[in-house]
């Protein structure tokens, strides 16, 4: 079997020049898994943001208070 791909449509020596029904479902198929992928991306980015807003790795140093009040210890 061989295959020729011109200007996005394959024919090949099995079948005359394809279906235009089986091009729209391989079309309808392609854009459902690339707007699968964008809502994966979009949801990653979304969870990684709250990951980095709930972990803070901000460091505070102790207060005069609480400093003096370990030394007197």
């Amino acid at each position: 079997m061989c295959f020729f791909f011109f200007a996005g449509k394959a024919s090949g020596s099995d079948k005359d020049s394809g279906s235009d029904s089986d091009d729209d479902d391989i079309e309808k198929k392609s854009r459902a898994i690339d707007e699968e992928k964008a809502r994966e991306e979009e949801d990653a980015e979304a969870e990684m943001q709250l990951n980095i807003n709930q972990e803070s790795d901000e460091f505070r140093l102790p207060t005069p208070e609480v400093s003096l009040s370990h030394l007197l210890k």
